[in-house]
């Protein structure tokens, strides 16, 4: 029995099996998001091959012409889209008024998060591919790194190769994993924070900041992995203080390091709109609330309801 535990565990540790398990999950996913577009629906997977996304008049139109012809791109993944390809282009000049942002929501894109369609943009200068298409294979290069990194001997030695390994299948099995194949924020903050945690474990306190801090350039609530970090260094620091001034140097520099794309994000905004804050403000505006620091403990149970039912 033994023997036969120690040839199962040998082959989960080969990177060939490792990498053919997270392609098996990747397909997996693809697979049901087709199967969904066509019995549920009773659309194709790509509803438009030949004609990519495209706005008419950019100043007009809400979404991009196509924006929904991929199964994968519906829901956040339009308004990605969007911005990926117009940018901010339709939005008024600095300084906006609250009436501003509330008149030009539907075409200023302001309360979603500019670095994942960034990525999108930049994937499309390299190689001339829809914008639908590439902001897609973001999404599963980055699954598929996460897939892959989340059976890394980091993680078995940490969680032991059985519990590694069913948390992967766990986490691909529960519904919203879908999300993970789809036009949206998701894969790329999941693979930077993971990413992130895995280079804090092997002590690399600056790659793991700068990992971490990508993540927040995706997604604004990445700034909860921004603060683990910080409590976890200083945790290490006190437990383990360095004795080099380099390594000193590296712990002081990883703090600031590990914001450094919500920091990026709030640079932007402020260089094109005069407002760092805008996409808070922007969220308050459109969608009727204010964030506080206070309702992490005590959360508005409407907004709880309002979250589930979207989901749905």
């Amino acid at each position: 029995m033994t023997g036969a535990r120690e040839k199962i565990e040998w082959l989960l540790s080969q990177l060939w099996f490792r990498a053919f398990f997270a392609s098996l999950l990747i397909a997996m996913h693809v697979t049901d998001a087709k199967v969904m577009a066509r019995d549920r629906f009773g659309q194709a997977f790509n509803q438009a091959p030949h004609e990519a996304p495209y706005f008419r008049d950019a100043w007009v139109d809400k979404h991009a012409k196509n924006a929904k012809r991929l199964a994968v791109a519906r829901w956040d993944g339009e308004h990605y889209i969007a911005l990926a390809i117009r940018g901010y282009e339709a939005c008024p000049p600095a300084p906006l008024s609250d009436a501003d942002i509330k008149k030009r929501d539907g075409t200023c894109t302001l309360t979603f998060y500019p670095g994942y369609p960034t990525i999108g943009r930049a994937v499309t200068r390299v190689r001339a591919i829809a914008m639908d298409r590439a902001l897609w294979y973001v999404s599963l290069v980055a699954s598929f790194l996460t897939f892959f990194l989340w059976t890394s001997g980091t993680m078995t030695s940490r969680f032991g190769v059985p519990t590694t390994w069913l948390s992967l299948v766990i986490l691909n099995a529960y519904p919203p994993s879908c999300y993970l194949v789809f036009v949206a924020t998701e894969p790329c903050t999941l693979f930077f924070t993971l990413a992130g945690y895995l280079a804090f474990a092997r002590k690399h306190y600056a790659l793991s900041a700068a990992l971490i801090g990508a993540a927040t350039a995706m997604r604004i609530t990445a700034i909860a992995a921004t603060a683990a970090f910080c409590v976890a260094l200083a945790v290490e620091t006190i437990q383990k203080p360095p004795r080099a001034a380099l390594d000193w140097l590296e712990r002081v520099v990883s703090v600031p390091l590990s914001g450094w794309g919500v920091a990026a994000v709030m640079g932007f905004f402020w260089q094109r709109f005069g407002d760092p804050l805008i996409y808070n403000r922007a969220h308050e505006v459109i969608y009727s609330h204010k964030p506080k620091l206070s309702q992490l403990m005590d959360p508005d149970p409407a907004w709880i309801m309002h979250s589930i039912d979207g989901c749905v």
